[in-house]
């Protein structure tokens, strides 16, 4: 029984560490060049629910990216922050991006720039570096 186990645990370490190097290769656009050595990294025009919040506190909010690369999301939320804001992000990357199945990724970074709503029926803007993330196991 607990060789099952341990061999269920490394099937889900595997499938993680797979998962990583994809997200890696979807950062690096498949050319092996980090993206500190581009101009600017690929966007992708994802709306993905998302939940954020000030980091180190309690309260998530949610909001809605607009688009996202691996260097930082621009998204709409329900919670304005101010630029220099340090944020935790949780988001669930679609199975279209990742390959095999979707991921629940945990995102640290800092919240760059924050516009507050144009109407009463809009949401707050914010742009956000992401700084540090992992993958989530289920």
């Amino acid at each position: 029984m607990r060789q099952k186990e341990a061999a269920m645990r490394f099937a889900q370490e595997v499938d993680v560490a797979k998962q990583e190097r994809q997200f890696e290769s979807f950062c690096k656009g498949g050319d092996g060049i980090s993206t500190l050595m581009k101009p600017r990294p690929r966007r992708f025009n994802l709306q993905i629910e998302l939940r954020y919040r000030a980091r180190g506190e309690g309260q998530w909010y949610t909001g809605t990216t607009r688009n996202i690369s691996c260097s930082g999301i621009l998204f709409q939320g329900e919670e304005l922050f101010e630029p220099t804001t340090p944020l935790e992000m949780n988001l669930k990357l679609p199975k279209e991006t990742m390959g095999a199945r979707a991921a629940e990724v945990m995102c640290q970074g800092m919240v760059m720039r924050s516009e507050g709503p144009v109407t009463e029926d809009d949401a707050p803007l914010m742009a956000s570096i992401i700084s540090h993330f992992r993958f989530v196991r289920p």
